[in-house]
């Protein structure tokens, strides 16, 4: 299954002509005396390796967990934002008036009302009611090390599926589907992991004027393979999980001709668990045994987005910038291990409190109800994580 997922997000990525950088990602590492390799203080750099800050076991044991949750969490969120990011644009394109620039329209555009959401939004022609999409996802996180643990390069994709209707003027409904794949190196070479994620969701958008509210849930499963240790001592794990996501957004659209400014809040839940799973070794390498691990994130978000529609020859064109404050509710969590027939309770990394999110995007809407996106966006002001993500859809609404 893992290959044919790969393949099918290759041929994707070929036909949507998008090239992203590849990095890896990890999980713990050990000798096979119990004793770590130690961390170097950038992922990157593997030589002159200083000691681990605390203890190495407990250090990588604990990025290998926070490695596993960063990829179900960023990969659940990736999916509603993505699907938000291009409803967010469209709207921007629809207004009262009847046309980007805010002049009347001898059209059918002239009655048009604001509508769209998720992934959809008026079309030029406002012909149809169903609309498929499709959106590529791709992301780049490094953590930083810290005095609980190493210090890891994750990189993520996403291929989404799906398709909305729209009820009534005010009203739409969808549904999507993904896969994610996301790959991590620890840092000094102490470890690898690959976490594979399927989520199904679905959403609905209500509007009420230029209010509108934007509501999506989802369900996903997980699978891990991890190993780690030094050579001639390798530790291989395997496991599976699941995990549920919700997310809420409420905004207003302000349009003053072709410039439009919503700002919006939003607040977003993951929850999930990873199985039981007992590490087979190789060499003289002592096996770890991993209970059952829960993971959770609560953040809600204040945003504002400025776009400017643009009138072509052959459509719309929509460049808008985004600035969100993101505060996270959840705190460290822990983690239950043993080894040799000795338990230990380890605290995960506390997460970042407050940071902020910048996204930059351009939205094509063109005639006959075809429309693509591109998005870039990034972490600010982030003491524990780096992170870049990009997005890449189009969506076409049926006569």
């Amino acid at each position: 299954m893992k290959k044919h997922g790969r393949y099918l997000f290759g041929l994707v990525s070929c036909l949507l002509c998008i090239s992203l950088a590849q990095a890896q990602t990890g999980a713990t590492g050990s000798n096979g005396d119990g004793h770590n390799v130690p961390p170097p203080s950038q992922p990157s750099n593997t030589s002159d390796a200083p000691a681990c800050k605390n203890d190495c076991k407990k250090e990588e044991e604990v990025s290998s967990f926070e490695s596993v949750k960063g990829s179900a969490v960023t990969s659940s969120k990736s999916v509603s934002t993505a699907v938000g990011t291009m409803g967010r644009a469209l709207r921007s394109q629809s207004r009262p008036s009847g046309s980007p620039s805010g002049q009347k329209s001898n059209s059918n555009q002239g009655n048009r009302r604001e509508k769209g959401g998720g992934a959809s939004a008026d079309s030029i022609t406002d012909s149809g009611r169903l609309s498929p999409f499709i959106i590529i996802n791709g992301a780049e996180t490094d953590k930083r090390e810290t005095s609980k643990g190493v210090a890891f390069e994750q990189t993520e994709k996403s291929l989404l599926i799906g398709a909305d209707y729209r009820l009534n003027a005010d009203r739409i409904l969808g549904g999507v589907a993904s896969y994610s794949d996301g790959d991590t190196d620890l840092q000094a070479n102490l470890g690898e992991s690959a976490t594979e994620s399927y989520l199904l969701g679905a959403y609905a958008s209500q509007y009420w004027g230029g209010i509108y509210l934007d509501a999506f849930i989802g369900y996903g499963e997980l699978d891990i393979e991890s190993e780690r240790g030094a050579s001639g001592n390798r530790l291989h794990g395997s496991t599976d999980g699941n995990f549920h996501t919700a997310d809420l957004s409420l905004g207003i659209n302000h349009h003053m001709q072709a410039l439009s400014v919503s700002p919006a809040v939003r607040l977003s839940h993951t929850r999930g668990k990873i199985n039981r799973y007992t590490e087979t070794a190789a060499g003289t390498a002592t096996p770890t045994t991993f209970n059952t691990q829960t993971f959770e994130s609560l953040n809600a978000s204040a945003s504002i987005s400025v776009s400017y529609a643009t009138p072509t020859d052959w459509g719309v064109l929509i460049p808008t910038a985004t600035f969100a404050y993101i505060h996270e509710y959840i705190g460290a969590q822990s983690i239950e291990t043993s080894a040799a027939g000795q338990a230990q309770v380890q605290i995960t990394e506390a997460p970042v409190k407050n940071y902020k999110d910048i996204e930059l995007s351009l939205v094509a809407q063109f005639r006959r109800g075809a429309s693509a996106f591109f998005s870039y966006a990034v972490y600010a002001d982030n003491e524990l994580f780096d992170r870049e993500s990009i997005n890449l859809g189009i969506r076409y609404e049926l006569p």
